[in-house]
């Protein structure tokens, strides 16, 4: 599971239950009249209908299914759940793993190929497919694996080899995405007010990593972002944001900590606002330096260098999945110094990565350092 696990399953649960109510409303105007089931995302695959023990319905999800399948699969296996709610509680027809002729009258009530739901053939084929691409994924990890070199020279080499067979693979499979390969998660904290660093850091990440960001509202007064893109870029889009924006809160409390010892506290000294903008304002700079380099020595060397001009294709399913995307001017208002503090051990952050992955490929542990 990524760092803010909790956070991101709200999020899901919200969608879920706005899912849910477009699906009950029709039903109810049918008569079919359910309460509204308890939710759950599980680490299981696919999905689940029972009773707990109180008696009451229960539809049980997968973050596997969330994380590496499109909106529409995640609505489907939930259909397909809701097909076996309506057998079991509003025609009491017992057995809820049969998949009968009451099943199947229930999917032509949900509108839905009872067929296709009876089998599991198709998504267990798109898993096979998923698990060929996310080789791409564990090779770019296993060889920031090797980035945790204590020789500067060393590190650097191995983060260059990773990001360069990022831009070769999403240049060799531009042609080879399909619509059905773009999908959304959302990354990160839950946040009343979005702080600017992590907005930055949202910003580095969709310039640098293959995807687009959104933020988008949790209720009416909570926000969070959403990433869009293929599934592999979303695994380590997701994994570069979280290792970054956890290793920023660990450089500010030990800045913080330093700044205690020396002058007996912050106030006035600096702030954690000031400190992680400056912060990952000079790890953007050092990946604009490295790009840079990169780019200068391959049209020295090599005719067929790589240079990244964009995917058409995301733009454009970017635009079809947020077709309302209104953009604003943020202020600036961070104060209490720590900028330059910041600005100056961003320069100095390097990935080194690597480490044991999660249900969705996030690993866990100290991932940067100075």
């Amino acid at each position: 599971m990524d760092f803010y696990e909790t956070d991101t399953k709200k999020v899901w649960m919200q969608r879920l239950l706005s899912e849910w109510y477009k699906i009950s409303g029709p039903l109810y105007r049918q008569g079919i009249d359910l309460d509204n089931p308890s939710f759950e995302i599980t680490s299981e695959r696919w999905g689940k209908y029972y009773r707990d023990s109180n008696r009451k319905p229960v539809i049980s999800l997968s973050r596997h299914l969330f994380n590496n399948f499109g909106w529409g699969a995640v609505i489907h296996v939930l259909k397909h759940e809701t097909a076996h709610y309506i057998v079991d509680v509003k025609w009491q027809m017992g057995d809820l793993d049969s998949h009968g002729e009451a099943f199947k009258r229930a999917c032509k009530v949900l509108n839905i190929d009872d067929k296709r739901c009876c089998s599991a053939k198709q998504l267990l084929e798109e898993d096979a497919r998923l698990a060929n691409k996310e080789q791409i994924v564990i090779k770019i990890k296993k060889i920031m694996a090797l980035s945790t070199s204590s020789a500067k020279a060393e590190a650097e080499t191995a983060l260059r080899k990773a990001e360069e067979l990022m831009l070769k693979h999403n240049i060799t499979t531009l042609d080879e995405h399909e619509s059905d390969e773009y999908l959304f998660r959302p990354v990160g904290p839950v946040c009343g007010r979005m702080p600017n660093y992590i907005r930055d850091l949202s910003n580095i990440v969709s310039e640098y990593y293959f995807v687009n960001h959104i933020l988008c509202y949790h209720g009416p007064r909570q926000r969070y972002f959403e990433f869009f893109g293929t599934k592999e870029n979303l695994d380590l889009a997701e994994y570069i944001f979280c290792c970054l924006l956890h290793q920023g809160e660990r450089l500010w409390d030990e800045h913080a900590t330093e700044l205690k010892r020396q002058y007996g506290g912050t106030r006035g000294i600096a702030s954690k606002a000031e400190f992680l903008e400056g912060l990952y304002s000079g790890y953007k700079s050092k990946l604009r330096i490295q790009k840079d380099e990169r780019e200068s020595t391959r049209g020295a060397i090599n005719a067929e260098s790589l240079i990244w001009t964009g995917d058409p294709l995301l733009k454009e399913m970017y635009r079809k999945t947020y077709p309302n995307v209104k953009t604003y001017l943020i202020s600036r208002n961070a104060n209490g110094g720590g900028y330059g503090d910041g600005y100056k051990a961003g320069k100095s952050l390097s990935l080194n990565a690597g480490l044991h992955s999660g249900n969705s490929g996030i690993s866990r542990g100290k991932l940067l350092n100075r």
